[in-house]
């Protein structure tokens, strides 16, 4: 097992990497792995397998009711790649004037270069599994078990890349976030279609679908496809 003490940060420009089978063990009750903070970015690449997953959870040792706040790649990160590995007593509220009820155990919070690589992901007794607020992200396989109170947390525009449902246990939903970054709307400018999961999304905040920058009068306009049994409900002072 490895241990961390918060937070945890790659070097500056740097990556790192986690074999599979590693325990990930957080001391602390505000344990975070922190990734692309500085302006010369960094990475994380965690490549668990079926047979070897990687583990993220609080060292045994860690008080009663303790949790760890997550994995946060931030605007500058150049690699976020993450595949089966598991996550236990993770993720956070945050406060409200930060517009965002919860952070995720795996929180993208800007525009990491690429696309992110999230994949063959287990999430039990998590606030929050995954909260998406920018960039381009390759989702797939995700289970969100017994104790997850939210399985995603989402901005309008990351629903493009939600392309299939997901594995949900238990009393849990999704959020779809009209006030992520510091806003009172969430804009969709791209054309998608949008995956109906088994669970509802509760809307905070307003959805709005808006022209792309540069678009002129007589270009298509973007179109939001809901498939089949999509189901949204709007209750968090929208």
């Amino acid at each position: 097992a490895a241990s961390a003490k918060p937070p945890a940060k790659p070097a500056s420009g740097a990556t790192l990497t986690i074999e599979p089978g590693v325990n990930v063990q957080f001391l602390s009750n505000t344990g975070v792995i922190q990734v692309g903070s500085g302006t010369d970015g960094g990475g994380l690449i965690a490549r668990g397998t079926a047979e070897a997953p990687i583990t993220f959870g609080l060292a045994p040792d860690a008080e009663e009711g303790a949790r760890w706040a997550g994995i946060t790649f931030d605007e500058y990160a150049k690699v976020a790649e993450i595949t089966h590995a598991t996550f236990t007593t993770c993720g956070r509220t945050l406060r409200p004037s930060e517009f965002v009820p919860v952070a995720g155990c795996i929180a993208l919070q800007g525009h990491p270069d690429g696309v992110a690589v999230l994949e063959d992901l287990a999430f039990t007794d998590v606030t929050a599994g995954v909260s998406l607020n920018g960039g381009r992200t390759q989702l797939a396989r995700l289970a969100f078990g017994e104790g997850a109170l939210v399985g995603l947390v989402a901005h309008a525009e990351n629903l493009r890349d939600i392309t299939e449902a997901f594995t949900y246990t238990g009393d849990t939903f999704n959020i779809l976030d009209g006030r992520v970054r510091r806003s009172t709307q969430s804009s969709v400018s791209e054309s998608a279609t949008w995956v109906a999961q088994p669970v509802p999304w509760h809307v905070v905040g307003r959805l709005a679908v808006t022209a792309p920058n540069g678009w002129v009068d007589g270009d298509p306009f973007p179109t939001v496809t809901l498939e089949a049994g999509f189901n949204a409900t709007f209750e968090f002072n929208a």
